[in-house]
């Protein structure tokens, strides 16, 4: 019973260190159920306690995990903007000026006061070392419902004169399995909105 008293010594070490429950059992590998029965055996209800509390903390954990992250609000696309340059460690002005636009315009799309057009999200994209649809994707406005519009993908694979039959069949195949497979997503982009005023042309970072 040697081993039963260790589960236990290692289940009260856990749980007064907060550690989770299912890392504990977890660390006690292939002989889990087999220490937990024998601590139960020798300790009865004190042992069922102990590793009750640590699997319960572990659910509760979990649950506000889960909330939490379901709570969190989407951010917005200047929000994105914002966290990216911020990361590179490059300032608003040096930015701006990189960008091409002016310093208070710049500050205007990180608050979401203005919707940029695509050609600033483009340049925006080339200075954050992405895409403008990685951006749009962040800040969650692709939508899965339909395709970009013009030709198809299928269409266009199926129209290649310098696809033989077979590849044809696999770029097919492979295309399917990534548009129809559990959370796929099509991309149909869902524009912002516009302030309601024309659209502003880039203007030159402030000197």
């Amino acid at each position: 019973m040697q081993d039963a008293h260790e589960v236990l010594r290692r289940a009260r070490q856990q749980r007064a260190e907060g550690i989770a429950g299912d890392e504990f059992l977890e660390g006690l590998g292939g002989r889990a159920f087999r220490l937990v029965v024998e601590a139960l055996a020798l300790f009865g209800g004190r042992g069922l306690l102990i590793l009750c509390h640590v699997r319960k903390r572990t659910r509760a954990r979990r649950v506000y995990a889960r909330r939490s992250l379901a709570d969190e609000p989407q951010p917005s696309l200047g929000e994105i903007i914002r966290r990216q340059r911020e990361l590179g460690e490059i300032s608003m002005r040096q930015f701006a000026d990189v960008v091409g636009i002016s310093n208070p315009y710049l500050s205007q799309i990180e608050r979401g006061l203005r919707a940029p057009s695509e050609r600033v999200v483009d340049a925006i994209a080339d200075a954050l070392r992405t895409t403008s649809l990685a951006l749009y994707e962040q800040a969650g406005l692709l939508e899965a419902e339909d395709e970009p519009e013009g030709t198809s993908v299928p269409d266009a694979i199926r129209a290649d004169p310098r696809l033989g039959p077979a590849q044809r069949r696999a770029l097919l195949g492979v295309y399917d399995a990534f548009v129809s497979g559990p959370g796929a997503r099509q991309m149909r982009r869902r524009r912002p909105e516009t302030d309601g005023e024309a659209e502003p042309q880039p203007e030159r970072a402030d000197s």
